[in-house]
């Protein structure tokens, strides 16, 4: 499995629709997509493919072949690592 940037921008538009059904607040919303928006950025410049979402992919691709399923596993890991991450920006 070849990763791209499409496939990044499938997985963060993803993450942003499960971002915006489940907030309940607007500032919670605001800093859900800012912290979304500033994860993406630093994807882009880097050369690797985010290991949060293509060590998923690939689990589950040596399992099973339908890569639809893993969908909200990948939404997951990257929500948990964007949660990660925010944490380590506070401390």
């Amino acid at each position: 499995m070849i990763w791209t940037q499409q496939r990044n921008d499938e997985v963060f538009a993803r993450v942003g629709q499960f971002i915006e059904r489940h907030v309940r607040h607007s500032r919670q919303l605001s800093l859900l997509r800012n912290a979304l928006a500033g994860l993406q950025t630093q994807l882009k410049i880097s050369e690797l493919p985010p290991f949060f979402m293509v060590v998923p992919l690939w689990v589950h691709e040596a399992v099973q072949k339908n890569q639809a399923a893993v969908h909200p596993l990948v939404v997951a890991t990257t929500l948990l690592f964007l949660g990660i991450d925010f944490l380590d920006d506070i401390a």
